[in-house]
């Protein structure tokens, strides 16, 4: 089954139980800023690929860090990793 973060489809094998239900409260935004992070792209690519400035990648990134109640940047692009790093 699949998982909605975002406009994205994720595998649910990917997606930790604990954030399944919160994956789903991201904005549209929320969810592509953090894809990027976690294909490992810098706040300032992020921002580049939104259209957007570095200042509003931050503000998404913290918007998503508190939604899935993690401890930080880290964790949140540790998840990020989890869920879009590709496999192939």
């Amino acid at each position: 089954r699949e998982i909605a973060v975002g406009e994205f489809l994720v595998d649910g094998a990917r997606v930790p139980l604990q954030f399944a239900a919160q994956l789903q409260l991201l904005t549209r935004t929320e969810a592509a800023a953090l894809r990027f992070a976690g294909w490992g792209r810098s706040n300032e690519d992020i921002a580049v690929l939104l259209a957007v400035s570095e200042g509003t990648v931050r503000s998404h990134l913290n918007s998503a860090i508190r939604k899935l109640e993690l401890d930080g940047m880290r964790a949140l692009v540790g998840l990020a990793g989890v869920l879009f790093f590709p496999l192939d």
